[in-house]
């Protein structure tokens, strides 16, 4: 466990490591993680939210938050979303 979301993949769990060990900001949100590689906006392993367990028809609202935790990307180039599921 990485915080309040229970990261159990071994492989969330190492790509969280590894972005760590790179220099990335790991914030626990609750209900997801973001991980941001402030160095490197584009990197797509670098900048995502992990999302525990979303609720089926919330796209929207996530992607709202994406926007939000990630600001000025696309006026960076930056134009991918990044989400990744623990639980379907």
């Amino acid at each position: 466990m990485l915080g309040a979301v229970d990261v159990v993949s071994l492989g969330y769990r190492t790509d969280v490591a590894l972005r760590v060990l790179g220099g990335s900001e790991i914030a626990d949100h609750v209900d997801h993680i973001v991980v941001r590689t402030a160095a490197n906006p584009g990197f797509w392993w670098g900048n995502f939210m992990l999302l525990a367990a979303p609720p089926p028809g919330e796209t929207a609202s996530w992607l709202s938050k994406f926007a939000a935790k990630f600001p000025g990307r696309e006026s960076r180039g930056v134009r991918h979303r990044r989400h990744r599921r623990l639980r379907p």
